[in-house]
């Protein structure tokens, strides 16, 4: 249900940011992780998982004020929910404030470059 509101959502994000002639990225983030457990009552396992995140983002401005709009779906390669919901955001303001509603991560906890 999330996903296919999310995937609406993102669709028509992208037919309307074509018409607002608002600046559309796309962009998608890859990790495969390769776990080796070694016990001494069995032998060696390996497990590999990872996930693939598809992501959208569109920007307008006029002026100083301006309009954003990100949306993300993480796909996974293990468990059940193989399907989740990152970033999906609004944000709008201008050059001295600007407010942000929707699913985002609050603090950048690993900023670019210091991880």
């Amino acid at each position: 249900m999330k996903t296919s509101i999310l995937l609406t959502s993102a669709a028509i994000g992208c037919l309307l940011a074509g018409t607002a002639q608002a600046q559309l990225a796309f962009d998608a983030n890859l990790e495969l992780d390769t776990d080796a457990v070694d016990t001494a009552t069995s032998s060696t396992t390996y497990d590999q998982n990872g996930f693939v995140e598809l992501n959208v983002a569109s920007k307008r401005e006029n002026g100083e004020y301006f309009v954003a709009a990100k949306g993300g779906v993480r796909l996974t390669t293990d468990g059940d929910k193989n399907v989740a919901v990152r970033d999906a955001y609004i944000q709008l303001g201008n050059n001295s404030w600007d407010a942000q509603i929707g699913r985002f991560e609050a603090i950048n906890l690993f900023p670019l470059g210091k991880d």
